[in-house]
């Protein structure tokens, strides 16, 4: 998972640090893997099979997909 702390939609913006005269591009917004897992578990809650499986079970299985689907999109 090389790049599931990358920004998902990144926003950059520009900051100058200890007024030494360089630039860092920084980011802003979801990771990759928010972004997955978010999305993941939307698509489990839509199901009539899941609505009744607690809310903590259901986020464990949408991070678990989200860290397989980057594992296999660093491949």
């Amino acid at each position: 998972m090389r790049n599931a702390n990358n920004p998902s939609t990144p926003v950059p913006y520009m900051k100058i640090y200890n007024g030494n005269g360089t630039l860092e591009c920084e980011h802003t917004g979801l990771t990759k893997r928010e972004m997955f897992a978010i999305k993941i578990m939307a698509a489990y809650r839509s199901q009539n099979e899941t609505m009744e499986v607690k809310s903590e079970e259901v986020a464990k299985w949408a991070i678990e997909d989200a860290d397989a689907l980057l594992k296999r999109l660093g491949k």
